[in-house]
């Protein structure tokens, strides 16, 4: 189930070398990267395998107001520009958000069950998908799946965006905020500005903050292994702070029936810039 939007490689397909991907449901992509696949507003889509799959979809589509809730996974974008706002993955047992054949569209205002996972498929080489992130909060969900995984020479630019750790009432969860898997993405890591930059944000309550795994070298900004991830979430550049525990951000953000993503009153939330 759940809903797929791809575009037709035919429309605006004019000229020779054009991004277009062949899977085993068909082709898609195109010349047009502001191309639209219509409208989706106002939308709950139920335990779905994925909530919403978007297949090289241009950026003049508008998905906002839109939940993922149970199910496998929420939102999968496979290249394409798509522009994205309002967006809630709740009740799932995978990733929130996952993206790969270097999507570089946007994302803002999401509340994503399971964090994100971001890769490119199509190895380490161009074309390199940049998407702008930003005003996320990112949930951990009962099944372990939490904070942000950067796979196979993906980037991005994540901002204003809170990775709440802990445990969750039904299983204990062990919390990983950032991990970065392949030295494609690590070498273009850096400050506001860079292919993959990470600013401005909040991780609360993690058990780990950065992967603890061997991290891959070289990498930007003189930060070493196994803590990459973590000096260069920390570095002073990226305005980015972590505190040990989630008391006090949310009011009732655990709760599985009915949770309550709200900032409590004197929350670190509402003062974040």
């Amino acid at each position: 189930g759940g809903d797929d939007f791809s575009s037709p490689p035919a429309r605006g397909n004019g000229s020779a070398g054009c991004a277009q991907y062949v899977t085993s449901a068909g082709a898609f992509g195109g010349c047009d990267p502001a191309d639209s696949s219509g409208i989706l507003r106002y939308l709950r889509i139920e335990g779905a395998q994925f909530a919403l799959h978007l297949q090289g979809v241009g950026s003049g589509t508008i998905v906002d107001f839109v939940q993922g809730h149970g199910g496998s996974y929420g939102f999968q974008l496979d290249g394409g520009s798509a522009r994205l706002k309002h967006l809630v993955v709740s009740g799932n047992n995978g990733v929130g958000l996952d993206w790969d054949l270097s999507w570089t569209g946007s994302l803002q205002f999401g509340l994503l069950s399971g964090g994100i996972n971001a890769q490119n498929t199509g190895g380490t080489g161009p074309p390199f998908g940049v998407p702008t992130l930003y005003n996320l909060a990112l949930i951990p969900n009962p099944y372990g799946w939490n904070g942000i995984t950067i796979r196979g020479g993906a980037f991005g630019w994540f901002v204003n965006a809170l990775t709440l750790g802990g445990t969750v009432p039904l299983v204990p969860l062990s919390s990983v905020a950032l991990s970065i898997w392949h030295n494609a993405s690590c070498q273009d890591i850096g400050g506001p500005g860079a292919f993959l930059s990470y600013h401005h944000s909040l991780w609360a309550g993690m058990t780990v903050g950065g992967d603890p795994d061997s991290d891959p070298t070289p990498c930007a900004g003189g930060y070493s292994s196994p803590t990459v991830e973590s000096e260069w979430f920390l570095d002073p550049v990226n305005a980015n702070q972590s505190v040990p525990g989630t008391a006090g951000l949310m009011l009732d953000p655990f709760n599985p029936n009915l949770p309550d993503f709200r900032p409590a009153p004197g929350s670190l939330l509402l003062s974040m810039p």
